[in-house]
This record gives C-alpha cells, sequence and structure tokens, in this order.
C-alpha cells in the first residue's frame, strides 16, 4: 500500500530560540523594527556591502518567529543566515531541517538533522525528525526505525517520547510490519491520556492506516472515525475524510 504521506502536521520537536533562552517573543519584535527601519531608510537598496546588523542568534529568533506565523519561507532565510554567520550552531540547523520538513524538502531535512547528529550523537530530537524525514522519502526505513528507537532510548520524557513511539510506529508501518505498528499505535493511545486532541487525532489516523494495511476494514473505519472527529480543520482532517468517503 502506498502511504502516500505520513502525515505529518508540524516537526515532532519544532522550532528553538537561541540557547539558553526562553521564548523571544519581545526580541522578535524589536529585530521586525529594525529591518523595517533599515527598509524604510533606504539601506534595502544600498549598492554597498555592510556587516550584516543581526547576530546568528538574532537571525535565529527571527526565524523562530516568523515561523510562529508560518512563514515558513522566510523562516529558512533566516535560519540560513544564522548558519552562515555560525556553521556550528546546532539550534539553527536543527530549526532549518524542522522549517524543511515543513515545507517538504525531505532530502534538504535529511542532511540538516544528520548534521545535527553527526554532531551530538546524544540529540534525541534530531533522531526522531531524521526518522521523518527518511519515512517522508520511503528510503532508509531500517535505518528511520533505528533513529526513532534511539531518539526513546535517549529521551524517555513521557511527554516528548509519545512523539518517539509515533515515529516507530510509522517506521513499522512503513516497513510493512503491521503487527508491530498496530501495537505501537494502540500503546501509544494508552499512553496519550492529556495529551492534546490534535495529536490524538493524528495517532488514530495512523492507526488506521495500519488497519488499511492489514485489510481490517471494520477497525480502519472506527479508527478514521475518531481521527475525524478530533482532529481540527486542516490537510490531515482533509485526508481523514477522503479516506472515509472512499469506503
Amino acid at each position: 500500500m502506498d502511504l502516500g504521506s505520513s502525515g505529518l502536521l508540524k516537526p515532532r520537536i519544532s522550532a528553538f530560540p537561541r540557547e539558553g533562552t526562553d521564548a523571544p517573543q519581545g526580541r522578535c519584535l524589536l529585530l521586525f523594527c529594525l529591518l523595517l527601519a533599515m527598509i524604510l531608510s533606504g539601506c534595502a537598496v544600498n549598492r554597498a556591502v555592510l556587516r550584516d546588523p543581526l547576530s546568528p542568534e538574532e537571525h535565529n529568533d527571527l526565524g523562530v518567529a516568523y515561523e510562529s506565523r508560518g512563514e515558513n519561507s522566510l523562516a529558512r532565510r533566516e535560519y540560513e543566515a544564522a548558519l552562515n554567520q555560525n556553521p556550528a550552531s546546532l539550534v539553527a540547523r536543527m530549526n532549518l531541517g524542522n522549517v524543511l520538513l515543513k515545507i517538504g524538502e525531505w532530502r534538504a531535512a535529511e542532511s540538516a538533522f544528520e548534521e545535527v547528529v553527526a554532531r551530538n550523537s546524544n540529540h534525541a530530537a534530531a533522531y526522531n525528525n531524521l526518522a521523518w524525514a527518511l519515512i517522508e522519502q520511503k528510503r532508509r526505513l531500517p535505518e528511520a526505525l533505528q533513529f526513532a528507537q534511539r531518539a526513546l532510548d535517549l529521551d524517555p520524557d513521557p511527554g516528548r517520547s509519545l512523539y518517539y513511539r509515533d515515529t516507530i510506529g510509522m517506521a513499522y508501518l512503513s516497513l510493512g510490519n503491521t503487527a508491530a505498528a498496530v501495537a505501537t499505535f494502540r500503546d501509544l493511545i494508552a499512553r496519550a491520556d492529556g495529551s492534546s486532541l490534535e495529536f490524538l487525532g493524528e495517532v488514530y489516523y495512523h492507526l488506521g492506516l495500519a488497519y488499511e494495511q492489514a485489510g481490517d476494514r471494520v477497525q480502519f473505519l472506527e479508527s478514521m472515525r475518531k481521527a475525524k472527529a478530533l482532529l481540527p480543520e486542516g490537510d490531515l482532517a482533509r485526508r481523514v475524510l477522503d479516506k472515509l468517503q472512499g469506503n
């Protein structure tokens, strides 16, 4: 069965502000004002090559602000600017990988996450998101499963581990191990009490895909109906509806 997109709603671990700071809302507003002032003063069209007025950390923070507004192309630009100044920034490279996942540039996202784990072999989120990038491409699937399992081993936090378990389930499903996928998703639903309805809806959608692959139409329809009831309006909800209307 062609799974199509695996239903990724967002990167498993999303945008990070700079190291050692909280969410930079006030600072990002100041950065927006600075850029606007530059444009109004004519700096944007000056023929002279000027020193970048923003630090790598400020470019990263601005990217986080853009990404929070859904302006993913602008976020990508800022993360890349941060990395041009400081190629060693794992925060900016992780954020770049995440925004590349959002816009469907799987191979580029894969490269970004591979760079993170090459520099930090204990970065659970990078292993998990690398697994997602591979699953979306339907390539290196045995490695994708290993990466997701390593993320869980590295970070058993009760909240974040739910996302790792979902990734593990999708890796099993992509490998054709339907029984393991069903067991993983059912266990995840039992663990996810108190999680967001959107996340739970996504897991039910994935469980439905597993039952569809197994040929269990009754459980497939039940899982998809539960997913439809939980998911907000959006691409994944439309995909669930298409599945239900096709059956």
